[in-house]
Parts: C-alpha cells; sequence; structure tokens
C-alpha cells in the first residue's frame, strides 16, 4: 500500500467525514455565542421610555434605563424585530438589571433575565433567571 494513494486518500475522506459532524456541532455553538455577544439595534415605543445605560462584563454597570417597546437589529441571541424590555440603574459598584426579549412578562420576573452586577453586585448572589445571559 503505497502513502497517498487511493486507500490513504478513502481513509483520509471517512476520518474527515467522522469529525465533520462535531466541527459543525462546534461552529454552531460558536455562532450562538456570538450571537449573544451584542446587542446591535434600534428599540422604539408607543410610550416614553429612557435609557443611558451601559456596563461591561457585569462588572461596571453606570447610568440608568427603561424601555418597554421593542426592538429591531442583533439582540437577545436573534436577528430581527422582536419586543423588548429593559430596567436597569448602575452605580458603577452596584447595578441591577432586567431584560425581555420576545416571550416575557415584565410582571412575571421567571421570564425575564435578571441580575445584580458591579463588584458588589456580584456579592448579592444570583436570581431565579435563566443563567445563559450572565455575565452581560
Amino acid at each position: 500500500m503505497r502513502p497517498g494513494g487511493t486507500t490513504g486518500k478513502l481513509a483520509l475522506a471517512l476520518a474527515a467525514l467522522g469529525v465533520l459532524p462535531g466541527c459543525m456541532t462546534y461552529l454552531q455553538h460558536r455562532a450562538d455565542d456570538a450571537l449573544e455577544m451584542i446587542d446591535l439595534g434600534v428599540t422604539w415605543s408607543d410610550t416614553f421610555g429612557l435609557a443611558a445605560y451601559g456596563n461591561f462584563a457585569s462588572i461596571t454597570p453606570g447610568g440608568i434605563g427603561y424601555v418597554d417597546g421593542y426592538f429591531a437589529g442583533l439582540g437577545g441571541g436573534q436577528i430581527g424585530t422582536t419586543e423588548h424590555y429593559q430596567g436597569s440603574l448602575g452605580l458603577l459598584l452596584w447595578g441591577y438589571e432586567e431584560v425581555g426579549w420576545g416571550d416575557f412578562d415584565k410582571d412575571v420576573p421567571g421570564t425575564l433575565d435578571r441580575q445584580h452586577c458591579g463588584l458588589l453586585g456580584i456579592l448579592a448572589g444570583p436570581f431565579d433567571r435563566r443563567l445563559s445571559y450572565a455575565p452581560a
């Protein structure tokens, strides 16, 4: 049997086919992660809302925000237009955030992504929330 011959090429192709599904699954998960890393779009509502809030890696919350309306763009791990809610307060060392995308009820905390943030906020412990949104 010659190296690089037909048998070698067949073995390489079979090995690639065995690895390919795992690679595709891995790449799909990384693409999903990338979609959840940033929210970029436009918000609007039928009622007054105001947001001047920022937070980096759940450690540096600053500002205040309240939006109860709609979002168009890349947000909440999805692309398109969806209902959106955000209530946040950040005082640098402590902050609180609650966010809803799509199917949520802002009066039912379990349907929102909620977290304390900032160095002091992290010590306050987790909420009963979906952990996939932390850190924000």
